[in-house]
């Protein structure tokens, strides 16, 4: 509204005088501000304009709007302000009526409030530092003194190319580049600073990355893409503001980037075959689809079908014409499932090598591929998670929350995390609540919630019977114990 800043205090307009805005509120007013005040082009602080003195006068005569006058030489709009706010508001402040000066003893006011004003302004300058700004920079040093970086680097990572913006402690800017996103161009442009902290978001390219440049001694931060809305909400995004953005909350406050822990080489291999299968599977079900459309704008229903007799479904449900067009999808169909059957054995020999892997498929619906990608989604180590009521919102399973006020309305989950681990426990969940389901505390529950009623009841059911299962592996896994289906359920005895 263009009251930024009390022109009455002398401390104020002399550090905008004086070009120190420490400890002011910036606006867009306030270049406006300065011109009407005078302060703009003033060295010393006072209201040296004799257009802005002519103002002054004018306004305590008793006019409620006042026009600029020799302003309009110099090019400056118009403005109108009543007497109760906006940019000239501090001239309400009405000194008490007083003879009126000479000419030479104006002047000598006029120096005395200068000198003032300069007094004010030194004081500011020296002002002690707010509790954030010293947090700030204590921080500041103590990553300095002991991880010794010597700048923080923010990486804007592309397919091809990477914008990197370097900065110092001081948030200085160093450097602005563009480097090809490619191990043997990273290697040679980072390989020539001291030891940096890089900040890069998480994606395809990230896994590597981190490991090429942590190889060369920098500390490397993973930031967690979705948590970062001041990037990809951003209004002005591209590729040098979303290096700026890193570097500046790499070099201030590391942790409101939500670093995401990095796994071992050996396990990102590893989930590479999870990825594969997974990928593979999708092919399937989407051919699956499209043959069973083709053959149903025929009036042909295939039905259901064992995945190694597709061809000889196509060649007895369809006429000899369609052949030519629907066997060789039928072929793919099983050469895909034949792929999925080799993965899965792969998988079940890998699960093997873990002790955590035999202990959950203990528990009723889980197989060797649910265990497998939940021991290496926390990297073979349980102890990534401190509680294991925290496994749910690891894994995207926990309601989102738009509270404010009075309102708390009721939301789906989150769906961060890993998805592929997220999709075995829903499915899973169906099968603890399916009809082949055994009986056991986690599925009495579930059924229970069910019941309730409801249209999406059934679907909340699931997706709480997967979040409580993941604590249930994570438990298991920590304490070292066997599953009990009816843990925690007391027997009646009649008399």
């Amino acid at each position: 509204d263009g009251r930024i800043f009390d022109a009455g205090d002398g401390a104020s307009a002399g550090r905008l005088a004086s070009g120190d805005s420490a400890g002011l509120r910036f606006g867009p007013g306030l270049l406006r501000d300065r011109r009407v005040a005078g302060l703009e082009g003033s060295g010393e602080g006072g209201l040296s304009r004799p257009w802005a003195r002519d103002s002054q006068r004018r306004y305590r005569d008793g006019m409620r709007g006042w026009s600029l006058g020799a302003g309009k030489a110099v090019g400056y709009r118009q403005q109108r302000t009543s007497p109760k706010g906006g940019a000239m508001d501090f001239l309400q402040r009405r000194r008490p009526a007083m003879k009126k000066n000479s000419k030479p003893q104006t002047d000598k006011n006029q120096t005395d409030k200068h000198a003032t004003n300069q007094t004010d302004s030194s004081q500011a300058k020296t002002r002690p530092l707010t509790q954030l700004e010293q947090q700030l920079e204590q921080q500041r040093i103590q990553m300095q003194k002991d991880d010794e970086i010597s700048a923080v680097a923010g990486v804007d990572i592309g397919d091809k190319r990477c914008f990197v913006r370097l900065t110092d402690l001081d948030g200085e800017s160093l450097e602005e580049c563009q480097v090809p996103t490619r191990p043997e161009a990273l290697d040679h442009w980072f390989r020539r600073w001291p030891r940096l902290r890089i900040v890069i978001e998480t994606g395809t390219h990230s896994n590597w990355i981190r490991r090429r440049l942590a190889a060369l001694a920098h500390d490397v931060l993973v930031a967690d893409a979705r948590q970062l809305r001041l990037i990809s909400q951003s209004d002005s995004k591209n590729d040098r503001n979303d290096a700026y953005w890193l570097a500046e909350l790499g070099r201030t406050n590391p942790a409101l980037l939500n670093p995401v822990a990095p796994r071992k080489l050996e396990t990102e291999q590893q989930r590479t075959l999870l990825r594969a299968r997974e990928a593979v599977l999708e092919c399937r079900t989407k051919l699956k689809g499209s043959l069973r459309g083709m053959a149903k704008s025929h009036g042909i229903r295939l039905g259901r079908c064992a995945q190694t007799q597709w061809v000889e479904r196509v060649r007895e449900a369809c006429p000899e014409v369609l052949h030519a067009a629907l066997l060789g999808v039928a072929m793919q169909i099983e050469s895909l499932g034949a792929t999925i059957r080799e993965y899965d054995k792969q998988i079940i020999e890998l699960g093997k090598r873990y002790a955590a892997v035999k202990r959950l498929r203990t528990i009723g619906g889980v197989g060797p591929l649910t265990a497998l990608t939940f021991v290496l989604a926390l990297d073979n180590d349980p102890g990534r998670v401190k509680r294991s009521r925290q496994v749910g919102a690891l894994v995207g399973l926990r309601p989102k929350q738009r509270q404010s006020g009075e309102r708390s309305p009721r939301l789906g989950v989150t769906k961060s995390g890993d998805p592929l681990l997220r999709r075995t426990l829903i499915q899973c969940a169906h099968w603890v609540l399916g009809p082949f389901g055994t009986d056991s505390t986690l599925r009495r529950w579930g059924l229970g919630l069910a019941a309730r009623g409801g249209g999406h009841q059934k679907k909340r059911a699931v997706v709480a019977v997967a979040r409580k299962l993941a604590v249930l592996m994570h438990v298991l896994w920590v304490k070292q114990e066997n599953y009990d289906p009816l843990h925690g359920l007391v027997e009646t005895v009649s008399p």
